[in-house]
């Protein structure tokens, strides 16, 4: 006669299976190998290649139309990259941001991305992305960018994080009307949420 006996669950006992962390500079070799192709849908994310969310077509054209009204404010000694990479220096992770504000020209930055360290604000635009958005943001703070913004389609808002820390910004504002646009701590301007979200 068979005895029922009853099993710890899985997840109880069952070890994670070891995974092998990639460093920034072995994710560039892989790209540049054709072993993760340039176009491919991921990203590095603390050492693990994570899957990026897609886009929508009121996400792009929420990006778009912010490009074109950061464009007109900017001032010299900054230039727009958009849906580029940013590596990382305390982490190895290198997403690809909506839009980032990078000190200098583009010709500074001839054989490498931009890094945390020269940029004076990145901003997600967020629609599906919400909770991978402000997780990224979390990671931004301990990277000491200076200045996060969140675009929220849904809400028709944008979250304005400043004030870096290693556990995340020191200041969070929600602004549904017009933006305060600041680099490196000058506020060369504004933007309706309205242009940006229709």
């Amino acid at each position: 006669m068979n005895k029922l006996t009853t099993h710890p669950h899985l997840d109880q006992i069952a070890e994670p299976i070891p995974t092998f962390p990639i460093r920034i500079h072995q994710y560039d070799r892989m790209i540049a190998t054709g072993v993760v192709e340039e176009d491919a849908p991921v990203f590095l994310w603390q050492g693990r290649l994570v899957t990026k969310m897609g886009s929508n077509r009121p996400q792009t054209l929420a990006v778009m139309r912010l490009m074109e009204a950061l464009r007109t404010i900017l001032p010299d000694g900054y230039y727009l990259e958009q849906e580029q990479r940013l590596d990382f220096l305390l982490s190895d992770s290198s997403p690809d941001l909506d839009v980032k504000v990078v000190r200098g020209a583009l010709e500074d930055y001839p054989d490498r991305p931009p890094t945390t360290k020269d940029v004076a604000m990145v901003v997600e635009v967020a629609d599906s992305s919400l909770k991978q958005d402000m997780l990224k943001g979390l990671e931004y703070a301990r990277e000491k960018v200076p200045i996060t913004w969140i675009v929220r389609i849904p809400e028709r808002d944008v979250f304005i994080f400043n004030g870096p820390r290693p556990k995340g910004y020191r200041k969070q504002l929600v602004v549904k009307d017009q933006v305060p646009v600041v680099v490196d701590r000058r506020k060369v301007g504004s933007i309706a949420v309205d242009a940006i979200i229709r």
